[in-house]
């Protein structure tokens, strides 16, 4: 389900051979999203606050990963981007589009696919307009994405074992949540075992 949520996303932007994909947030939809977006063909950057995780994004095929400076300079240098999938959550829409005309990580007309959840999106109106900002909002997946993932699995084109980082029993769902909660970095692909 995971990987179709990313799969789903990335034919909802419509992503095309050659583009320039930003994926911000590598966790495992983002590693799904980058990974999609590459089978279609598109130059991949992820972008995290977290090593690891971009060790990660690199292992499955990322062509640059980046932690963001304060700036985020270093990320519209690797840039424009025709599209740029925000599978963080955080607050960060200011830094992809921009505070005024010519100041986001887009091309002109580039879009922005906003996947994780939140309650509100706020942005700059006039920097959208300065890029005629196209804003997908995309929903979860539905059952031809899943059949195309199993199917990309199967052949090896699409990688899941290595985004699955634990295993635990249901047992340990309690212990599970407490480090999602007070330290939810330390998750990345945790799966539970219910035999």
């Amino acid at each position: 389900g995971v990987a179709g949520v990313a799969l789903h996303d990335v034919r909802r932007a419509d992503v095309r051979l050659g583009e320039r994909v930003l994926v911000v947030g590598a966790g495992p939809i983002g590693l799904f999203t980058a990974q999609a977006a590459r089978l279609a063909g598109a130059v991949v950057t992820v972008c995290d606050l977290r090593p690891n995780r971009l060790a990660a994004a690199a292992g499955l095929g990322a062509d640059r990963t980046l932690v963001p400076d304060e700036t985020w300079q270093n990320v519209r240098a690797a840039g424009p981007f025709d599209c740029v999938f925000e599978d963080s959550g955080g607050p960060v829409l200011d830094r992809i589009i921009g505070a005024g005309w010519n100041q986001g990580l887009l091309r002109p007309r580039g879009r922005i696919v906003i996947i994780a959840g939140r309650d509100r999106v706020d942005y700059s109106f006039n920097a959208g307009q300065g890029c005629e900002l196209c804003l997908f909002q995309a929903g979860h997946f539905v059952a031809d994405d899943l059949a195309h993932v199993c199917r990309l699995a199967a052949a090896g084109a699409l990688k899941v074992a290595p985004v699955i980082q634990e295993v635990v029993r249901f047992d340990a769902a309690v212990a599970v949540y407490d480090r999602l909660r007070d330290d939810p970095g330390s998750l990345l692909g945790t799966v539970f075992d219910w035999t």
